[in-house]
């Protein structure tokens, strides 16, 4: 059955990741947008991808939300976004605590 699955994944052009997390484990399925992928993969380093790909799917989610997930420190998060902000890639509306994040592509 899993591998029925698997299958049926990748001919939507979805791919997935797991991970082992300290309260247990967590699923990501990412659909890929080709559009937007091309224009930017050549750009981003492979971190800024996965903050991209965060964002992309939840444009409301937390910096602290963002390091738990990835599994680096909020400070490594910071930089990134900041990477992203310079490369007009992202940008922040509204305030710090009720703002979304939006693509810029």
């Amino acid at each position: 059955m899993a591998l029925a699955r698997d299958k049926e994944v990748k001919q939507q052009n979805v791919t997935w990741n797991y991970r082992k997390e300290a309260y247990g484990f967590f699923f990501e399925f990412i659909r890929t947008n080709v559009q937007i992928n091309v224009q930017i993969n050549a750009e981003l380093t492979d971190a800024e991808q996965i903050i991209f790909n965060l964002i992309q799917n939840n444009e409301g989610i937390s910096k602290s939300e963002m390091a738990v997930r990835i599994g680096k420190s909020e400070k490594t998060v910071q930089r990134l976004i900041s990477s992203l902000m310079k490369k007009q890639v992202i940008k922040r509306e509204g305030s710090n605590k009720s703002g979304s994040w939006k693509i810029k592509v």
